[in-house]
Protein backbone atom coordinates (compact mmCIF):
# COMPACT_ATOMS: atom_id res chain seq x y z
CA UNK A 1 0.00 0.00 0.00
CA UNK A 2 0.82 3.63 -0.70
CA UNK A 3 1.30 3.96 3.15
CA UNK A 4 3.49 1.75 3.48
CA UNK A 5 5.76 2.74 0.40
CA UNK A 6 5.56 6.47 1.29
CA UNK A 7 6.43 6.16 5.21
CA UNK A 8 9.77 8.59 5.56
CA UNK A 9 12.63 6.29 5.61
CA UNK A 10 14.89 9.16 6.28
CA UNK A 11 14.65 12.90 8.27
CA UNK A 12 14.91 14.09 4.80
CA UNK A 13 11.39 12.53 3.93
CA UNK A 14 9.79 14.07 6.11
CA UNK A 15 7.27 16.88 5.43
CA UNK A 16 8.08 20.15 6.67
CA UNK A 17 9.70 21.08 9.66
CA UNK A 18 12.94 20.87 8.63
CA UNK A 19 14.59 23.52 11.08
CA UNK A 20 12.58 21.93 14.25
CA UNK A 21 14.43 18.02 13.09
CA UNK A 22 17.37 20.48 12.88
CA UNK A 23 17.37 21.31 16.29
CA UNK A 24 16.53 17.73 17.46
CA UNK A 25 19.70 16.21 16.08
CA UNK A 26 21.77 19.40 17.69
CA UNK A 27 20.17 18.41 21.85
CA UNK A 28 20.93 14.84 20.67
CA UNK A 29 24.68 15.15 19.58
CA UNK A 30 25.15 18.19 22.34
CA UNK A 31 24.12 16.93 25.34
CA UNK A 32 26.21 15.49 28.05
CA UNK A 33 25.16 14.97 32.01
CA UNK A 34 27.73 17.74 32.88
CA UNK A 35 27.30 20.66 30.94
CA UNK A 36 23.43 20.32 30.87
CA UNK A 37 22.96 20.32 34.69
CA UNK A 38 22.67 24.44 33.95
CA UNK A 39 19.92 24.43 31.49
CA UNK A 40 16.83 22.07 31.08
CA UNK A 41 18.26 18.39 30.82
CA UNK A 42 15.14 17.28 28.54
CA UNK A 43 14.02 18.45 25.03
CA UNK A 44 9.66 18.32 25.10
CA UNK A 45 8.56 18.32 21.40
CA UNK A 46 4.89 19.77 21.18
CA UNK A 47 2.43 20.09 17.97
CA UNK A 48 -0.28 19.03 16.43
CA UNK A 49 -1.45 15.52 15.95
CA UNK A 50 -0.07 14.19 13.15
CA UNK A 51 2.70 17.15 12.70
CA UNK A 52 5.41 14.08 12.70
CA UNK A 53 6.86 14.68 16.36
CA UNK A 54 7.85 10.90 17.20
CA UNK A 55 8.44 10.16 13.44
CA UNK A 56 11.09 12.67 13.22
CA UNK A 57 12.86 12.20 16.77
CA UNK A 58 12.73 8.47 15.90
CA UNK A 59 13.99 8.96 12.61
CA UNK A 60 16.75 11.56 13.41
CA UNK A 61 17.86 9.38 16.83
CA UNK A 62 18.94 6.79 14.03
CA UNK A 63 20.61 8.11 11.75
CA UNK A 64 22.86 9.36 14.81
CA UNK A 65 23.52 5.88 15.73
CA UNK A 66 21.04 5.78 18.51
CA UNK A 67 19.57 3.16 20.11
CA UNK A 68 15.48 4.39 20.93
CA UNK A 69 13.89 3.18 23.73
CA UNK A 70 9.92 4.26 24.10
CA UNK A 71 8.06 4.52 26.85
CA UNK A 72 4.23 4.17 26.86
CA UNK A 73 1.49 3.77 29.30
CA UNK A 74 1.37 2.09 33.05
CA UNK A 75 3.63 1.72 35.71
CA UNK A 76 5.47 -1.08 34.68
CA UNK A 77 7.00 0.30 31.71
CA UNK A 78 7.57 3.54 34.20
CA UNK A 79 10.07 1.54 36.18
CA UNK A 80 11.36 -0.08 33.21
CA UNK A 81 12.21 2.84 31.52
CA UNK A 82 13.62 3.74 34.50
CA UNK A 83 16.23 1.11 34.37
CA UNK A 84 17.16 1.79 30.90
CA UNK A 85 18.09 5.07 31.15
CA UNK A 86 20.70 4.07 33.64
CA UNK A 87 21.71 1.31 31.60
CA UNK A 88 24.15 1.19 28.64
CA UNK A 89 22.91 0.21 25.51
CA UNK A 90 23.31 -2.67 23.57
CA UNK A 91 27.02 -3.39 22.40
CA UNK A 92 27.37 -0.11 24.04
CA UNK A 93 25.44 2.05 21.42
CA UNK A 94 23.57 5.45 22.98
CA UNK A 95 20.37 5.55 23.83
CA UNK A 96 17.52 8.06 23.23
CA UNK A 97 15.09 7.67 25.80
CA UNK A 98 11.35 8.78 24.35
CA UNK A 99 8.61 9.59 26.41
CA UNK A 100 5.24 10.12 25.51
CA UNK A 101 3.03 13.12 27.81
CA UNK A 102 0.00 12.23 26.49
CA UNK A 103 0.22 8.81 27.09
CA UNK A 104 2.16 9.01 30.56
CA UNK A 105 2.20 10.91 34.03
CA UNK A 106 4.46 13.39 35.23
CA UNK A 107 5.09 11.89 38.31
CA UNK A 108 8.72 10.79 38.73
CA UNK A 109 9.65 12.19 35.40
CA UNK A 110 11.95 14.92 36.78
CA UNK A 111 13.98 12.67 38.62
CA UNK A 112 14.50 10.43 36.03
CA UNK A 113 15.51 13.07 33.54
CA UNK A 114 18.44 14.18 36.32
CA UNK A 115 19.61 11.14 36.97
CA UNK A 116 19.27 9.98 33.40
CA UNK A 117 22.64 8.42 31.89
CA UNK A 118 21.02 9.14 27.90
CA UNK A 119 19.31 12.62 26.46
CA UNK A 120 15.74 12.25 27.21
CA UNK A 121 13.17 13.75 24.28
CA UNK A 122 9.70 13.67 25.61
CA UNK A 123 6.43 14.97 23.24
CA UNK A 124 2.82 16.34 23.87
CA UNK A 125 0.36 17.61 22.30
CA UNK A 126 0.01 21.23 23.85
CA UNK A 127 2.98 21.57 25.83
CA UNK A 128 1.18 24.39 28.12
CA UNK A 129 -1.22 21.73 29.18
CA UNK A 130 1.79 20.81 31.78
CA UNK A 131 2.29 23.38 35.05
CA UNK A 132 5.10 25.84 34.97
CA UNK A 133 6.97 23.82 37.38
CA UNK A 134 6.90 20.20 34.55
CA UNK A 135 7.92 22.72 31.67
CA UNK A 136 10.78 23.92 33.46
CA UNK A 137 12.52 20.66 32.99
CA UNK A 138 12.65 20.94 29.75
CA UNK A 139 13.68 23.05 26.22
CA UNK A 140 10.45 23.72 24.42
CA UNK A 141 10.26 22.65 20.49
CA UNK A 142 7.38 23.38 18.49
CA UNK A 143 6.30 20.88 15.59
CA UNK A 144 4.08 23.20 13.75
CA UNK A 145 1.22 21.87 11.55
CA UNK A 146 1.88 20.79 8.12
CA UNK A 147 1.24 23.51 5.51
CA UNK A 148 -1.07 22.82 2.77
CA UNK A 149 1.45 23.60 -0.27
CA UNK A 150 3.53 21.42 0.99
CA UNK A 151 1.22 18.74 1.50
CA UNK A 152 -0.03 19.27 -2.41
CA UNK A 153 3.22 18.90 -3.45
CA UNK A 154 3.85 16.19 -1.76
CA UNK A 155 0.53 14.23 -3.36
CA UNK A 156 1.75 15.63 -6.87
CA UNK A 157 4.73 13.67 -6.16
CA UNK A 158 3.36 10.84 -5.24
CA UNK A 159 0.43 11.23 -7.87
CA UNK A 160 3.09 11.38 -10.86
CA UNK A 161 5.23 8.54 -9.69
CA UNK A 162 2.12 6.08 -9.52
CA UNK A 163 0.20 7.20 -12.78
CA UNK A 164 -2.64 8.29 -10.71
CA UNK A 165 -4.38 11.21 -12.82
CA UNK A 166 -5.73 13.69 -11.03
CA UNK A 167 -5.97 17.65 -11.03
CA UNK A 168 -5.19 19.89 -8.04
CA UNK A 169 -8.05 20.67 -7.43
CA UNK A 170 -8.82 17.65 -5.99
CA UNK A 171 -5.95 17.69 -4.38
CA UNK A 172 -6.67 20.99 -2.23
CA UNK A 173 -9.90 19.08 -1.45
CA UNK A 174 -8.17 16.18 0.10
CA UNK A 175 -5.48 18.20 1.56
CA UNK A 176 -8.24 20.36 3.33
CA UNK A 177 -10.43 17.82 4.54
CA UNK A 178 -7.27 15.42 6.11
CA UNK A 179 -6.81 18.64 8.54
CA UNK A 180 -3.08 17.68 7.68
CA UNK A 181 -2.98 13.73 8.71
CA UNK A 182 -0.75 12.87 6.17
CA UNK A 183 -1.75 8.51 6.28
CA UNK A 184 -5.42 9.78 5.72
CA UNK A 185 -4.04 11.46 2.36
CA UNK A 186 -2.03 8.59 1.39
CA UNK A 187 -5.14 6.03 1.54
CA UNK A 188 -7.46 8.64 -0.15
CA UNK A 189 -5.36 8.57 -2.54
CA UNK A 190 -4.65 4.99 -2.88
CA UNK A 191 -8.89 4.73 -3.17
CA UNK A 192 -8.11 7.54 -6.36
CA UNK A 193 -5.75 4.93 -8.01
CA UNK A 194 -8.21 1.99 -7.61
CA UNK A 195 -11.33 3.90 -8.32
CA UNK A 196 -10.32 7.23 -10.67
CA UNK A 197 -11.33 10.71 -9.69
CA UNK A 198 -14.99 11.06 -10.72
CA UNK A 199 -17.30 11.65 -7.48
CA UNK A 200 -14.25 12.11 -5.26
CA UNK A 201 -16.02 14.17 -2.39
CA UNK A 202 -18.75 11.25 -2.78
CA UNK A 203 -15.90 8.47 -2.15
CA UNK A 204 -14.13 10.20 0.79
CA UNK A 205 -17.53 10.44 2.88
CA UNK A 206 -18.02 12.84 5.65
CA UNK A 207 -15.32 14.46 7.78
CA UNK A 208 -16.23 15.62 11.40
CA UNK A 209 -14.05 18.57 11.94
CA UNK A 210 -13.65 17.53 15.67
CA UNK A 211 -12.73 14.35 14.86
CA UNK A 212 -11.76 12.53 12.18
CA UNK A 213 -13.09 8.82 12.32
CA UNK A 214 -13.56 7.82 9.03
CA UNK A 215 -9.72 8.56 8.47
CA UNK A 216 -8.88 6.09 12.08
CA UNK A 217 -10.94 3.37 10.37
CA UNK A 218 -9.44 3.88 6.62
CA UNK A 219 -5.65 3.90 8.23
CA UNK A 220 -6.71 0.30 10.62
CA UNK A 221 -8.70 -1.65 7.85
CA UNK A 222 -6.34 -0.93 5.11
CA UNK A 223 -2.80 -0.67 6.88
CA UNK A 224 -0.65 -3.93 7.37
CA UNK A 225 1.27 -2.31 9.14
CA UNK A 226 1.06 -2.50 13.64
CA UNK A 227 2.98 0.31 14.00
CA UNK A 228 0.31 2.89 11.38
CA UNK A 229 -2.44 0.98 13.23
CA UNK A 230 -1.20 1.85 16.66
CA UNK A 231 -0.62 5.48 15.52
CA UNK A 232 -4.12 6.07 14.15
CA UNK A 233 -5.68 4.73 17.20
CA UNK A 234 -3.41 7.05 19.50
CA UNK A 235 -3.97 10.17 17.38
CA UNK A 236 -7.90 9.61 17.17
CA UNK A 237 -10.03 11.60 19.64
CA UNK A 238 -12.63 8.73 20.43
CA UNK A 239 -11.95 7.00 23.48
CA UNK A 240 -10.98 3.11 22.64
CA UNK A 241 -14.74 1.66 23.73
CA UNK A 242 -16.33 3.62 21.47
CA UNK A 243 -13.62 3.28 18.75
CA UNK A 244 -14.54 -0.65 19.28
CA UNK A 245 -18.28 0.04 18.76
CA UNK A 246 -17.10 1.64 15.24
CA UNK A 247 -15.09 -1.39 14.54
CA UNK A 248 -18.07 -3.83 15.23
CA UNK A 249 -20.01 -1.75 12.97
CA UNK A 250 -17.81 -1.48 10.23
CA UNK A 251 -16.30 -4.89 10.07
CA UNK A 252 -18.57 -6.73 7.35
CA UNK A 253 -18.45 -3.79 5.38
CA UNK A 254 -14.92 -3.56 4.91
CA UNK A 255 -14.21 -6.92 4.75
CA UNK A 256 -15.09 -10.50 2.87
CA UNK A 257 -13.44 -12.84 3.81
CA UNK A 258 -15.21 -14.83 6.71
CA UNK A 259 -11.90 -15.71 8.40
CA UNK A 260 -11.06 -12.42 8.70
CA UNK A 261 -13.92 -11.49 10.01
CA UNK A 262 -14.41 -13.96 12.47
CA UNK A 263 -10.50 -13.05 13.66
CA UNK A 264 -11.53 -9.48 13.63
CA UNK A 265 -14.99 -10.02 15.66
CA UNK A 266 -12.89 -12.33 18.05
CA UNK A 267 -10.21 -9.59 18.76
CA UNK A 268 -12.80 -7.00 19.61
CA UNK A 269 -14.55 -9.34 22.10
CA UNK A 270 -11.06 -10.31 23.98
CA UNK A 271 -11.51 -6.09 24.05
CA UNK A 272 -15.12 -6.07 25.49
CA UNK A 273 -13.78 -8.42 28.30
CA UNK A 274 -10.99 -5.92 29.19
CA UNK A 275 -13.80 -3.45 28.96
CA UNK A 276 -15.91 -5.71 31.25
CA UNK A 277 -13.25 -5.93 33.77
CA UNK A 278 -12.27 -2.38 33.94
CA UNK A 279 -15.74 -1.64 35.14
CA UNK A 280 -16.58 -4.05 37.48
CA UNK A 281 -12.91 -4.56 39.33
CA UNK A 282 -11.82 -0.25 38.56
CA UNK A 283 -8.65 -1.90 37.12
CA UNK A 284 -8.07 1.32 35.05
CA UNK A 285 -4.65 -0.09 34.26
CA UNK A 286 -5.89 -2.10 32.10
CA UNK A 287 -7.80 0.38 29.98
CA UNK A 288 -4.45 0.30 27.32
CA UNK A 289 -5.76 -3.62 26.33
CA UNK A 290 -9.20 -2.27 24.50
CA UNK A 291 -6.62 -1.23 21.77
CA UNK A 292 -5.64 -4.75 21.00
CA UNK A 293 -9.43 -4.82 19.53
CA UNK A 294 -8.48 -2.20 16.77
CA UNK A 295 -4.54 -4.06 16.52
CA UNK A 296 -6.16 -7.17 15.78
CA UNK A 297 -8.85 -5.98 13.50
CA UNK A 298 -6.00 -4.22 11.60
CA UNK A 299 -4.01 -7.30 11.20
CA UNK A 300 -6.84 -9.57 10.61
CA UNK A 301 -6.43 -9.90 7.19
CA UNK A 302 -4.00 -11.46 4.94
CA UNK A 303 -4.13 -8.13 2.39
CA UNK A 304 -5.83 -4.96 2.16
CA UNK A 305 -9.58 -5.08 0.88
CA UNK A 306 -9.56 -2.65 -2.17
CA UNK A 307 -12.99 -1.95 -1.57
CA UNK A 308 -13.94 1.49 -0.18
CA UNK A 309 -16.99 1.33 1.77
CA UNK A 310 -19.17 3.96 2.90
CA UNK A 311 -18.90 3.63 7.02
CA UNK A 312 -21.52 3.33 9.55
CA UNK A 313 -22.23 5.04 12.49
CA UNK A 314 -22.71 2.70 15.33
CA UNK A 315 -26.00 1.52 15.83
CA UNK A 316 -26.39 2.78 19.47
CA UNK A 317 -25.59 6.44 18.29
CA UNK A 318 -27.71 6.25 15.04
CA UNK A 319 -30.99 4.76 17.17
CA UNK A 320 -30.14 6.17 21.02
CA UNK A 321 -28.98 9.82 20.70
CA UNK A 322 -32.00 11.11 23.03
CA UNK A 323 -30.38 8.73 26.07
CA UNK A 324 -26.89 9.97 24.93
CA UNK A 325 -28.47 13.48 24.99
CA UNK A 326 -29.97 13.08 28.52
CA UNK A 327 -26.71 11.66 29.73
CA UNK A 328 -25.11 14.27 28.31
CA UNK A 329 -26.99 17.01 30.14
CA UNK A 330 -27.19 15.09 33.16
CA UNK A 331 -23.50 14.33 33.26
CA UNK A 332 -22.51 17.78 32.23
CA UNK A 333 -20.63 15.85 29.59
CA UNK A 334 -20.37 15.70 25.62
CA UNK A 335 -22.53 13.00 23.92
CA UNK A 336 -19.49 11.35 22.11
CA UNK A 337 -18.60 11.05 25.66
CA UNK A 338 -21.57 10.03 27.00
CA UNK A 339 -21.52 6.90 24.73
CA UNK A 340 -18.49 5.73 27.04
CA UNK A 341 -20.82 5.46 29.98
CA UNK A 342 -23.87 3.15 29.05
CA UNK A 343 -21.66 -0.11 30.34
CA UNK A 344 -21.28 1.63 34.03
CA UNK A 345 -25.29 2.71 33.26
CA UNK A 346 -25.90 -0.92 32.85
CA UNK A 347 -23.75 -1.93 35.69
CA UNK A 348 -25.60 0.99 38.33
CA UNK A 349 -28.66 -0.45 36.94
CA UNK A 350 -28.34 -4.04 38.12
CA UNK A 351 -28.25 -2.94 41.17
CA UNK A 352 -30.90 0.04 41.53
CA UNK A 353 -33.18 0.86 38.37
CA UNK A 354 -34.08 4.14 39.62
CA UNK A 355 -30.56 5.42 38.33
CA UNK A 356 -32.57 5.77 34.52
CA UNK A 357 -35.51 7.76 36.55
CA UNK A 358 -33.06 10.24 37.65
CA UNK A 359 -31.87 11.15 34.04
CA UNK A 360 -34.84 11.01 32.74
CA UNK A 361 -34.51 8.04 30.72
CA UNK A 362 -38.12 6.55 29.84
CA UNK A 363 -38.62 2.63 30.01
CA UNK A 364 -38.13 1.94 26.35
CA UNK A 365 -34.94 4.21 25.81
CA UNK A 366 -33.59 1.85 29.25
CA UNK A 367 -34.57 -1.47 27.73
CA UNK A 368 -32.38 -0.37 24.81
CA UNK A 369 -29.50 0.65 27.14
CA UNK A 370 -29.46 -3.51 29.47
CA UNK A 371 -29.94 -5.37 26.13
Amino acid sequence: MLLEKYAPKSTKDIIGNSSAIGEIKRFITGWTRKTSRRQPLALLVHGATGSGKSTAIRLAAQELGHEVIEAHGGKASFNAYQQASMQRGIFSRKRLMLFELDEMPMKGLPELIKASEHPVICTVGDAYSLSPSARKNFKLLKFDKIGEAEMIKFLEDVCRKENIATDRRNLEQLVKLSKGDVRSLLIDIEMLKAEGTASLSDRIGYRDSEDNIFSTLKVIFKTMSLENSRIAVENSEKEPEELIRWLEENIAEEYTDMTAIATAFDYLSKADIFGSRIIRRQSWNLQKYISLGAYGTSLAKNKPSMRFPSYKYPVFARRNGAVLEKISKNLHISKRRASVYIPVLRMLAKKNSRIFDELGIDEKEAASITL
